[in-house]
């Protein structure tokens, strides 16, 4: 998914992003943004964020 349709899905995820300094406008897929490491990290955040976990959530994206 793009960061973008991630915050329109889940709103709460917009402050996630800021804190990575990820623009919210960015219409790529979330793998394309970030490098690997940062990516995982990122994802187990937005994961907390929302009440998800790994299980739900496809990888990269």
């Amino acid at each position: 998914m793009s960061v973008v349709d991630i915050v329109k899905v889940w709103q709460d995820t917009s402050e996630v992003f800021e804190r990575f300094n990820i623009s919210i406008n960015n219409g790529e897929k979330l793998c394309s943004v970030v490098n690997e490491r940062t990516l995982t990290i990122l994802l187990d955040e937005l994961n907390r964020r929302v009440n998800s976990s790994k299980m739900t959530c496809i990888k990269g994206g």
